[in-house]
């Protein structure tokens, strides 16, 4: 069923299954009218009010990377023509381009090879290129957190769906992150929680 994973994910939330009525079903008849019922939530913003930190000792474990290497912060967009006749725009996400090690530049052809239709008519048309083409910076982060014994208790403060805090303020990060699955086992040593977070970006 990973089209109901896929779905949870999209809308941000997360889907109770019941399927008493199914299994009533194989066990009384083969022919009867067997269906599970779906119940999509959505899941809140709670980054205000669970926050899970280093300082609150409800943090295990963190890791976190950045990739900047396809980064780029400024964009040049040629059209159509030849040397100075060749209109071109610069594009930039911020008020202020990225100046020194921060600035990374690309280049970027808005011609379809098309001698008629090939050239963009405007200078807004071309920043829009350079815009389009610019690429962010990539994260990867994982955390894990104390679920047992915290501060927080696992399906009345939060849920799956829900965006929590993560902050880590020996690397003084705060990151918004939404929590996807929570795995809930048992054995001899008693119950196990395992979350698993995508954080967002922004």
């Amino acid at each position: 069923m990973d089209w109901i994973y896929k779905v949870c994910e999209m809308v941000g939330g997360t889907i109770q299954i019941d399927a008493s009525n199914l299994m009533a079903n194989l066990h009384t008849s083969y022919t009867a009218f067997s269906y599970m019922t779906l119940i999509l939530t959505e899941g809140e913003d709670l980054r205000d009010r669970v926050i899970f930190s280093d300082a609150l000792d409800s943090i295990a474990s963190m890791s976190y990377s950045e990739n900047f290497t396809d980064y780029t912060s400024f964009a040049y967009a040629f059209g159509s023509g030849e040397g100075e006749a060749r209109k071109f725009a610069a594009s930039h996400p911020a008020k202020n381009a990225a100046t020194g090690f921060d600035r990374r530049e690309l280049f970027v052809s808005a011609t379809n090879g098309d001698e008629t239709d090939g050239e963009v008519a405007s200078s807004c048309d071309l920043m829009e290129v350079g815009l389009e083409a610019l690429t962010s910076p990539t994260y990867a982060a994982e955390a894990e957190i104390v679920v047992d014994g915290g501060q927080y208790t696992y399906g009345t403060d939060y849920k799956v769906g829900d965006i929590v805090s993560i902050r880590y303020e020996q690397w003084g990060l705060s990151l918004a992150a939404r929590l996807t699955s929570m795995i809930e086992s048992f054995d001899q040593s008693g119950r196990t929680l395992t979350p698993t977070f995508s954080f967002l970006e922004g």
